[in-house]
């Protein structure tokens, strides 16, 4: 055993003395950590401050292993008997120490604790600083991959959502409104997608029924939706969306003008299908889908 440094308890008015601290380890974590522990320790005291039980203390909060207190004086014999060996809950068989503040550091405790299997007092260095430390690492994110941190915000579950874009897929192969990247690629084109659109009424009811059909596969159904405010909401969503596209679709209206500020039929762009069709997916994406 060897003798490292002695200090006093301050309880309510009274002071414990020589409360001296031993280790069977020759050299306890560093020199540097036993001098800086030894001169806050011998310079001022520790204050009682109340009980806890020591066997459900987090690991990470306790500054290596325990030291030994031995004393010379019979009245610290007889406080660590009566607040440490009978504590208020011994007939519980409960493990309960006292639990005393460093004066000189705010964030050390000093935890005497009855050890039943050596029959000695024990003493353990609760350091607090470590929690602030934890913090810091998780927020920067600065931990081993091999450390007992562990982060939830990296943990974050990503739901499965195969099944939903497999029905949405098949959703799209069977609505001819919906627009598919291949099927404007391909040269084979669907007749519906080349179409040209000549007249008003055929714009307006090809962008109804686009929008219809945009919100049908986002779910977006007045015949599904639960209550009247979903409905009006959905209702909501297409009536922007019809306006923003016929505004939108305004520029196919705007004539070219040569020198003369003569109007080039030949010139004046038509609307297709496809046009309408990659307008209104482009609104409703905007306007409805979250990435």
């Amino acid at each position: 055993m060897n003798h490292k440094f002695t200090t006093s308890i301050y309880d309510f008015g009274k002071t414990i003395n020589d409360v001296q601290f031993w280790s069977k380890q020759s050299n306890y974590n560093s020199d540097e950590y036993i001098d800086n522990l030894s001169n806050c320790l011998s310079s001022s005291s520790c204050e009682y401050f109340t009980y806890i039980n020591y066997t459900k203390l987090p690991i990470y909060l306790i500054n290596g292993h325990s030291f030994q207190i031995f004393t010379n004086d019979e009245d610290t014999e007889s406080y660590f008997k009566q607040k440490v060996i009978v504590t208020p809950d011994s007939n519980k068989e409960q493990d309960y120490g006292i639990l005393a503040k460093i004066k000189n550091n705010s964030n050390k405790y000093l935890i005497f604790y009855f050890n039943k299997g050596d029959q000695t007092i024990n003493c353990l260095i609760l350091d607090l600083d470590t929690i602030t430390k934890v913090q810091k690492l998780i927020l920067d994110n600065d931990f081993d991959d091999n450390t007992f941190i562990t982060t939830k915000k990296s943990t974050r579950n990503t739901p499965d959502t195969n099944i939903f874009d497999k029905v949405l897929k098949q959703k799209q192969k069977n609505n001819p409104f919906l627009r598919t990247t291949s099927s404007f690629n391909s040269p084979n084109s669907n007749n519906l997608s080349l179409s040209i659109l000549s007249t008003q009424d055929q714009i307006n009811n090809a962008i109804n029924k686009l929008i219809l059909s945009g919100l049908r596969i986002r779910g977006l159904s007045t015949n599904q939706a639960k209550s009247v405010n979903e409905k009006l909401k959905i209702k909501e969503i297409h009536q922007m969306t019809y306006k923003a596209a016929i505004f939108s679709l305004r520029k196919y209206n705007n004539n070219l003008l040569d020198g003369t500020n003569k109007r080039l039929e030949l010139e004046k762009p038509q609307i297709k299908f496809n046009d309408v069709q990659e307008t209104i997916e482009t609104l409703l994406h905007l306007f409805v889908d979250v990435e």
